[in-house]
């Protein structure tokens, strides 16, 4: 038989790194996701359009900040969001800007690129349903709104 003393068990408990290896994982990570993304796209428009910053000075047609980028980054990371939902998702929301009028237009090509980037890398036929099908609706209804010549 086997003798395990309780100071045997603890005896390298020094290694061990209490707390510092959690990671929150909200209970709908794709919604808490495109949420993070909008706070983020409103909080850098306010940037955008506040007095502070000239109209000569360029400014991303991503609209994101580097900080915001890499906050973004890091929750999709440790929530297991895909690059196909991540490009799906900024889409969606920019679309929903320009319908407000709350971007220009020619953030719209951005974000499309954003797709396209993924779709070169992973064939639609490997992107989850509930990435495609977001995707679907979004370029159905905008063809419809788009004015025939």
């Amino acid at each position: 038989m086997y003798d395990i003393n309780a100071s045997d068990l603890y005896e390298h408990d020094e290694d061990l790194l209490v707390g510092h290896n959690f990671t929150y994982i909200p209970p709908n990570p794709k919604r808490y996701y495109k949420r993070l993304v909008e706070y983020c796209l409103i909080a850098d428009l306010e940037v955008m359009l506040s007095p502070e910053v000239d109209d000569n000075d360029e400014v991303s047609l991503g609209i994101l900040s580097l900080a915001h980028l890499e906050l973004i980054s890091e929750c999709a990371l440790r929530w297991q969001i895909g690059h196909p939902h991540r490009a799906v998702c900024f889409l969606d929301l920019v679309m929903q800007f320009y319908e407000r009028n709350e971007v220009p237009m020619e953030c719209i090509p951005e974000a499309l690129h954003g797709v396209f980037k993924v779709l070169s890398e992973t064939s639609l036929e490997y992107w989850m349903i509930s990435d495609v099908c977001p995707l679907s609706i979004r370029c159905a209804y905008s063809l419809m709104r788009l004015p025939i010549d």
